[in-house]
């Protein structure tokens, strides 16, 4: 259990609680760690809800809460967290959709939502998490077409969106994303075909699923 009297340590700056067997939730009063720059809970056994008071957080620039048991919606307020390099979020039990907010994290280098039951479509203005990394969403439930402001995110490397509901066809602008080395789509309901400007992508690795995409390599 992790006390609400945590709240109190104002000059904290790192909390390391991870690989633990910990229960219970996570307290509000987090919010008053106004201090800390690096959080992590992973891998414990936490049933909770991410409390919206996490918004309070604005020094905070590693996030690690995966591997727990917490559900809910991600609450709109991670958007004031605008140090935030890193946001661990997997193999929980999130729902609801990825807040509009997201995108105002424009520091963000890392976004691991991935194993969860979160719904609803991708944000629109992707193109403002300019720094983004590596994205892994798979094991969703997010549908819709993918925007074509992921194209605008040039330091992509890693991007796995597999094993959701997207359709829709493939953005051509994922071609211009020459830092790629990574892209999983398989098991979705994409159509059409493969944007023949994958293939100018040098550093895309060889073990890309496409197999598993509906109708990817028809000719309509």
């Amino acid at each position: 259990m992790i006390p609400s009297a945590i709240g109190n340590l104002s000059s904290l700056s790192v909390c390391y609680l991870d690989d633990n067997a910990l229960t219970g939730t996570i307290p509000s009063t987090i919010g008053s760690l106004k201090n800390l720059h690096d959080f992590r809970l992973s891998n414990n056994k936490l049933i909770s809800s991410i409390p919206t008071e996490i918004g309070l957080m604005r020094t905070l620039e590693m996030l690690y809460l995966d591997n727990n048991f917490l559900y809910g919606p991600i609450p709109s307020s991670v958007g004031s967290l605008s140090l935030l390099k890193e946001l661990h979020l997997y193999k929980n039990d999130l729902s609801g959709s990825i807040p509009e907010t997201i995108v105002k994290l424009k520091n963000l280098q890392v976004l691991y939502l991935d194993n969860n039951k979160i719904t609803g479509t991708l944000p629109q203005s992707l193109e403002s998490l300019a720094h983004l990394e590596s994205l892994y969403l798979f094991n969703n439930k997010l549908r819709g077409s993918l925007p074509a402001s992921i194209g605008a995110l040039s330091n992509l490397t890693n991007v796995r969106l597999n094993d959701n509901k997207f359709d829709g066809r493939l953005p051509t602008n994922l071609g211009l994303l020459q830092k790629l080395q990574l892209l999983f789509l398989d098991t979705n309901s994409f159509s059409g075909t493969v944007p023949t400007q994958l293939g100018k992508l040098r550093r895309l690795g060889k073990y890309n699923s496409f197999q598993k995409v509906p109708d990817l390599f028809s000719t309509h």
